[in-house]
């Protein structure tokens, strides 16, 4: 895991810029030596204020407002995409914002993923008139003659200046040092020839930032009997800490290990550190590496030495909430070179943070509170909710933007709170303060998508909450010295699905297929599809319809539950989905897509990354469901990975009834609104040398059929090219009609739901179809016979109902919603 802000740590050189405008590029090379072993980044430097100024201001603002984006979450400096230089990348993976890690391929991606090659950070001062991008290396990767050249966008008041940077892999001309083995990794053997130590005093922690840490070492060198460019060059061969004992107690877990250790568990040279205990369990002050994990102490890494000042640097950061005020740690690091050993010690003392003054001396503009109802997740995963903050109202309130605004929150000694969750988002305890996310925390809020404050999720620490648990918590939206405050009362309650008492019905089905290329890194997939709210009304009868998806076996089995609403996909309401297509949590293993249902209509689709490939196809179903009536529409989706996209779009759809039987019915059908909206005309439509009619089954269309064959389906309501039921169109003097009919009777209660389109130049016109026996026909019909002596009122299945609730129905033979 890297942490550290790599900023101003060399001195090398770099490139000018050119031009000087609104929209000004900057260019710069660097030829960065290739290495087996270090991460050591290199800077191109450009002038801050040439910069500023094509930014319409001048440094010392620009500075302050580089400090501000880092401490917040609006976007300001960006990746660009190497095919498409319009797409912006912001999701920064190298430690600090406007960090990244990148692949061979130039798009960014997290730590650890195959393919990484070269990473940036940023880093400016106003002082000396420097912006740098700095750029580092993952080792044993690229090659002498490699050549990298990312595009960097920077946006500030609406003006934005591209940096083109061209990073040369050149030969390593360092001297190639040999270094012999220690003649002894055990600290009680070790020949200690010289030492030095260094005291550190932070603040307790909520975050993983870190502080450059220098200690000059004049006499390393010496004591060790090598040259300082030795050292320089050979930190991650020479640089050993004591270990941990993470075994059993009975095998000496928790003690400290006799030996030493160079297997770096923090950026590279480095270690995270826990704390060593004594033969009685007791914590003894002193720290050894260990691997990355929630009981470590803190942290120090990136060693360096400067040959020339001889000064060791390192950054040390803690492991954020595992520490608090007043508290002494230490930890010894060696540097051994055959029979000799430098000792440097490291010691973290903590402060106790004075109490702040929370918002006083502020101006309060506004005040909201909201009751929020969380779903307990037995899944043991973080289900959340969304909660929607008036975001335009707010910044009215504040007399400012809706970007201008940053979100804050209190911790324990009343300070404004460093972001503990994702986004900019906080954790909390159960008294409502901000934490770190671990053991005192109990549940977050956090922005979904880091564009703006208008939908927060709220979520919960998993298998800590009850049923009933109630807490409360305040967010302040503040703009200068003005700050409006958002209550937040949060309660736990159950799953609402009883699945013995509320039997949801599927009053009608719709079948969709999205397409997308697979990834290793990106998580958003490239197609979206909408079903419009004023159809999901016009079918459930109400325009906020609960999403479910189906559980997994194990959860069925555990909690009776068919139907899961515990949303684990961000936005929500969302899931994230297993190889089967049940409802999963981020993280399992098996968790292969996400899918999100937006306020608009829109299904949103993401990817785990590595776990999907071209040719894969994904079926899942989701839920849409109206909890009063419990009647829910059926969604079958297919996500399908391709190698390149084929665009489909929707222009129009209907839905239809078509009466199955061997002896054919008929229907009068206004096909001028179909090709209209593809662009064609009826007769086109319906001519025999076209092959436009296309049935739909598993997730996707067939291929095309002339209107006046028509396309066949199975009696689950899937295209079939075999099927016994049909549909077909025919024209005559009066117009055209859509001919539906099947080989054989069907059930007098027979209905099935289906779907066919016409496609013209990959424009589509879909017919949702309901299959159903003259039975069930009849009762639809017989609403209009018996309108002239009846007020009756009925479903769209031809059920009498004697009290309507939100719903579309049929009265007196015409169709109404009750809202």
């Amino acid at each position: 895991m890297i942490t550290t802000h790599l900023r101003n740590l060399l001195t090398a050189v770099v490139c000018l810029f050119a031009g000087v405008t609104a929209q000004a590029q900057f260019s710069g090379t660097l030829d960065l030596p290739v290495s087996d072993s270090k991460f050591d980044s290199m800077p191109v430097e450009f002038s801050l204020s040439g910069v500023a100024s094509a930014l319409g201001t001048d440094a010392a603002t620009l500075a302050g407002a580089l400090e501000a984006w880092e401490a917040g979450t609006n976007d300001m400096f960006f990746l660009a995409d190497p095919e498409d230089a319009t797409v912006l990348y912001s999701d920064y993976t190298q430690g600090s914002k406007g960090g990244f890690w990148v692949l061979n391929t130039g798009v960014p991606a997290g730590w650890g993923t195959e393919g990484l090659t070269w990473y940036n950070t940023i880093s400016w001062d106003a002082e000396a008139d420097v912006f740098a991008i700095n750029i580092g290396q993952y080792p044993e990767v690229s090659e002498v003659g490699d050549v990298y050249k990312p595009h960097f966008v920077m946006k500030y008041n609406d003006k934005e200046v591209g940096f083109d940077v061209t990073i040369n892999f050149v030969e390593n001309t360092e001297p190639v040092y040999e270094i012999p083995e220690p003649a002894t990794l055990k600290e009680a053997e070790l020949n200690i020839v010289g030492s030095a130590e260094v005291t550190v005093e932070q603040y307790p922690r909520t975050g993983y930032d870190s502080d450059a840490v220098t200690i000059e070492l004049a006499d390393l060198a010496e004591k060790l009997g090598v040259e300082p460019g030795l050292i320089a060059a050979s930190m991650d061969k020479i640089l050993y800490a004591t270990a941990y004992n993470t075994g059993d107690v009975e095998d000496g877990g928790g003690l400290k290990k006799d030996s030493l250790t160079n297997e770096f568990t923090a950026g590279a040279p480095g270690f995270w550190l826990h704390a060593v205990q004594n033969d009685l369990g007791e914590e003894t002050g002193e720290c050894s590496a260990a691997p990355y994990g929630g009981e470590d102490k803190f942290f120090v890494e990136a060693f360096a030495f400067d040959a020339e000042t001889a000064t060791l640097s390192c950054n040390l950061g803690q492991y954020p909430g595992n520490l608090k005020g007043n508290e002494k740690w230490y930890t010894n690091f060696y540097l051994l070179y055959a029979d000799k050993a430098y000792r440097v010690r490291y010691n973290l003392n903590t402060l106790e943070r004075e109490q702040g003054s929370g918002t006083d001396g502020m101006n309060k503009v506004g005040e909201t509170t909201v009751n929020v109802n969380l779903v307990v997740d037995e899944s043991g995963g973080y289900g959340s909710t969304p909660i929607y903050p008036d975001i335009d109202a707010i910044a009215a309130a504040l007399g400012c933007e809706a970007d201008n605004i940053s979100m804050q929150a209190l911790d324990g000694t009343n300070n404004w709170a460093t972001p503990t969750a994702g986004n900019q988002g906080f954790w909390f305890d159960a008294g409502g303060m901000v934490v770190a996310w671990g053991a005192s925390s109990y549940f977050f809020i956090e922005n979904p998508t880091s564009m703006d404050y208008s939908t927060l999720n709220v979520g919960q620490y998993p298998n800590r909450l009850n049923v009933d648990d109630e807490f409360e918590t305040t967010l302040y939206f503040v703009n200068g010295e003005n700050y409006y405050a958002y209550n937040v009362k949060l309660k736990m309650v159950p799953q609402e699905y009883n699945p013995d008492t509320q039997p949801f019905v599927s009053v009608e089905t719709r079948s969709f297929t999205v397409q997308t290329i697979p990834s290793s890194t990106l998580y958003a997939c490239d197609q979206e599809w909408n079903i419009s709210n004023d159809v999901v009304e016009s079918i459930l009868g109400t325009a906020t319809p609960t999403l479910y998806a189906l559980s997994t076996d194990e959860r069925k089995e555990k909690t009776g539950e068919t139907y899961s609403n515990v949303y684990s996909c961000d936005p929500n309401p969302g899931f994230w989905m297993n190889s089967e297509g049940r409802a999963s949590v981020w993280g399992d293993s098996d968790a292969k897509v996400g899918i999100s249902y937006l306020s608009d209509g829109t299904f949103r689709f993401f990817q785990y990354p590595n776990r999907n490939a071209v040719g894969d196809t994904f079926k899942t179903q989701l839920f849409l469901v109206n909890t009063t009536t419990n009647n829910m529409i059926t969604f079958n989706i297919t996500l399908q990975f391709v190698e390149s996209l084929v665009e489909k779009e929707e222009v129009g759809s209907k839905a239809l009834t078509c009466v199955v039987t061997p002896n054919e019915e008929a229907q009068d059908i206004d096909l001028a609104p179909v090709a209209e909206a593809l662009g064609t005309t009826v007769d086109d439509l319906l001519n025999d040398d076209n092959t436009y009619l296309k049935g739909f089954a598993d997730g996707q269309y067939s291929k095309g059929w002339k209107a006046s064959l028509g396309v066949n389906f199975n009696y689950n309501g899937e295209y079939d090219e075999y099927g016994d039921m049909y549909v077909y169109f025919e024209k005559n003097a009066d117009g055209v009609q859509l001919i539906s009919g099947c080989s054989d009777e069907v059930a007098e209660d027979f209905s099935a739901n289906g779907q066919f389109c016409f496609d013209v130049n990959d424009k589509v016109y879909v017919f949702y179809v309901n299959f159903v026996s003259p039975d069930v026909a009849a009762g639809i019909t017989n609403v209009a016979t018996e309108k002239k002596n009846s007020n009756a009122i009925f479903d769209l299945s031809g059920r009498q109902v004697k009290t309507p609730v939100r719903g579309l129905y049929i009265q007196n033979g015409k169709k109404f919603v009750v809202k």
